[in-house]
């Protein structure tokens, strides 16, 4: 009886423990589970928390802005590519000899001459525009090119003990097209190559059509067709072309990215809002007849990019307020003959709206604001 009672006792307290390791396992099992939860809610919150709208830097991230600037002058002041071409571009010399070439240029840059080979022949001066070439003493052949611009013409020059006798000489075109203030080359060639290029002398037919100087540059002065004529000093060769000179198109532009907005005291590329500065520009009749022409601005700015102006013309403000773009327009504006208007397009971006600033410094790292600047010559004015 007491050994039964005895296993009855042990058996009870076995499955006491067992019940009380249930217990155990199932508070440990809820404060697990508490802890995934409250962990699991602190991760979550914490996720969220990066996902919600922040308060952020009123200063808006920086915009690069790209400037295409349109304007006209008449009379080719400004040209679409810069050109550069040389006369001759053919050259023999003989042993120490020396010629003076000419070179021109639409370029403002100046123009910068090199020789392929100085034991063969040099070039001086190294800059300007009509500088002399001399052989050395020996046969051999060297290219002296002229760079201005980014641009660039050879001469390719041949050195020989002595010239070859002068069978052919030629103009490199029959026909020489230009407009009214332009200036073109009339480059010669001679054959063969290794005869002496002799003195040339120019003239023009008519030279209230066009002019001619002694490097046989020809410059259009008015509407016409006209004859160059090029002889040789000893006058056994003539040679002869046409010259046409066309009025200069009404509608005459010229399109060049440049940098507009350009903020002095930095050398950044991005400006951002409060940021102002200053561009020059200069509209500029080349012909010798007045004109009128017109004057205005456009935009595209899909970033709305919050820019206003100012204009001044020849040192005083015709727009002394700060306005929008479409507010710049000039009509009608006289221009006399051979006179230039010398403009200043004031800007600044006005931030009057930091929320929105902010808008677009978060919609993208670099926003484009274009603004085009037009100028149309309307017609000619007799005055």
């Amino acid at each position: 009886m007491d050994k039964n009672k005895k296993n009855y006792n042990v058996q009870k307290e076995d499955e006491k423990k067992k019940n009380n390791k249930k217990w155990l396992l199932l508070l440990l099992l809820l404060l697990f589970l508490c802890l995934f939860g409250y962990f699991v809610f602190r991760i979550g919150f914490s996720v969220g928390e990066k996902h919600k709208p922040v308060t952020v830097d009123p200063t808006p991230q920086k915009m690069l802005i790209k400037i295409t600037d349109t304007n006209g002058e008449w009379g080719n002041g400004k040209t679409k590519q810069v050109k550069i071409e040389t006369n001759p571009s053919k050259l023999s010399l003989e042993f120490n000899e020396s010629y003076t070439v000419f070179a021109l240029t639409t370029s403002k840059d100046p123009i910068i001459w090199t020789s392929s080979d100085e034991s063969c022949v040099t070039v001086s001066p190294k800059e300007g525009q009509k500088p002399t070439i001399t052989a050395g003493d020996k046969e051999c052949t060297a290219v002296v090119t002229a760079k201005t611009g980014g641009v660039k013409s050879d001469i390719t020059v041949t050195v020989v003990k002595k010239h070859d006798k002068l069978k052919k000489i030629e103009l490199k075109h029959s026909n020489y097209v230009v407009n009214i203030g332009e200036s073109i080359l009339a480059a010669i060639t001679v054959a063969p190559t290794t005869a002496e290029i002799p003195k040339l002398i120019y003239k023009i037919k008519d030279s209230s059509i066009a002019t001619v100087d002694e490097n046989g540059v020809i410059t259009g002065i008015s509407e016409g067709k006209t004859t160059l004529i090029v002889t040789t000093a000893d006058e056994k060769y003539t040679i002869k072309a046409s010259v046409t000179v066309n009025k200069v198109p009404v509608n005459d532009d010229d399109t060049n990215e440049i940098n507009i907005f350009s903020v002095s005291t930095s050398s950044r590329e991005y400006i951002a809002p409060y940021d102002s500065g200053v561009y020059e520009f200069d509209v500029k009749n080349t012909i010798s007849k007045n004109i009128l022409y017109k004057l205005n601005l456009e935009e595209e700015n899909e970033d709305r990019v919050n820019i206003k102006y100012k204009l001044k013309k020849n040192g005083t403000y015709i727009i002394s307020d700060w306005v929008y773009y479409e507010q710049i327009k000039l009509e009608d504006v006289a221009l006399a003959a051979k006179q230039t208007d010398i403009y200043e397009l004031e800007w600044c971006w006005v931030s009057e709206n930091n929320e929105l600033d902010t808008q677009i410094g978060l919609k993208k790292e670099r926003a484009k604001y274009t603004i085009t600047i037009n100028v149309i010559a309307m017609q000619d004015v007799e005055r």
